[in-house]
């Protein structure tokens, strides 16, 4: 079983916290899809910095995911 198994049978929403690095857009908008594919209200996400922020790709993903109209909750250090 899954969290998500869990969240379905509790009837819960859930969210989501992505890594802030090379392919963060790829592994949030797979997990975002997912969890619509499943019923499960999703309130948003929170990306969270694990390591320097550096290169285009990484800066620009909130703003990317925010424009896909994923809301970020918060992008936390």
């Amino acid at each position: 079983h899954t969290v998500a198994d869990l969240a379905v049978h509790l009837g819960l929403p859930v969210l989501i916290v992505a890594r802030r690095s090379l392919g963060t857009l790829n592994h949030t908008l797979l997990t975002w899809e997912a969890a619509q594919r499943r019923g499960l209200k999703t309130l948003g996400v929170v990306i969270s910095e694990t390591e320097p922020v550096s290169g285009l790709a990484v800066r620009t993903a909130p703003d990317e995911l925010r424009r896909m109209k994923i809301p970020v909750l918060a992008v936390l250090p």
